[in-house]
């Protein structure tokens, strides 16, 4: 990944003149994949029913997508096995008081927030998204705003998407009925895959797993920003 540091400006060049030459500045930044897995089993009567397999492939797969989304709009610091949210070190805006204006007052304190934007999207909860959609009124139209049900309670989230440095390798999915299956889930598993320790094939059942590696990281400080708690 490559941080851009500095960067002289281009300028109108008179014809038949040599364009100006200028030095940029880039440092390298690392992002380490971090492995994202979960295993769900299933008994091979369970199997026989038509789709069965990508139905739990579907259903994992969402629910995968969900605590992606959780780590990604956090304000958590990067450990060994995950990458850091990206409220992490990001912009703080204070809620306005403005009674009336108090939307546009924060959405407008958010767009200032993040200095020459390329691509400023707006991130929330989808009940924020449509109340600043209306607050915004025809100007909101100009707004690219998404939502998330993982995004934190009464915050916008501002971000220069071009910021945003993502590496992801997609879901691999892989069933087994020759494993010995740990469970370690604090949520108790119904029978008969209820023991601590499995064999899959002793019983009769199948696992399936999904694997990806992923990570993101913003090049450069101040490409996020966020309003907490919104007051409208």
């Amino acid at each position: 990944m490559a941080i851009l540091v500095s960067l002289r400006m281009g300028a109108f060049v008179p014809e038949g003149e040599a364009a100006p030459y200028r030095k940029t500045t880039l440092t390298r930044g690392i992002i380490s994949p971090h492995r994202v897995s979960i295993v769900t089993c299933f008994t091979h009567e369970m199997l026989r029913c038509s789709n069965f397999e990508a139905i739990c492939r579907d259903l994992i797969a969402a629910d995968t997508l969900e605590v992606l989304d959780a780590a990604l709009l956090s304000s958590a610091a990067a450990t060994a096995t995950s990458p850091a949210g990206l409220l992490k070190d990001a912009i703080v805006i204070q809620p306005s008081e403005a009674i009336g204006a108090q939307a546009a007052m924060d959405i407008a304190a958010l767009t200032a927030a993040i200095s020459n934007p390329t691509d400023l999207v707006f991130i929330s909860r989808n009940d924020i998204r449509t109340r600043g959609l209306l607050y915004a009124g025809v100007g909101g139209n100009a707004l690219n705003w998404i939502s998330s049900s993982r995004a934190p309670e009464a915050t916008i989230i501002a971000l220069d998407c071009n910021s945003l440095t993502m590496s992801e390798g997609g879901f691999e999915f892989e069933s087994s009925s020759e494993t010995l299956l740990v469970n370690i889930d604090e949520t108790p598993v119904p029978e008969p895959l209820e023991d601590s320790t499995q064999s899959l094939w002793q019983i009769d059942a199948y696992s399936l797993r999904l694997l990806s590696f992923v990570s993101w990281a913003l090049r450069g400080s101040g490409r996020a920003a966020s309003v907490s708690p919104i007051k409208w």
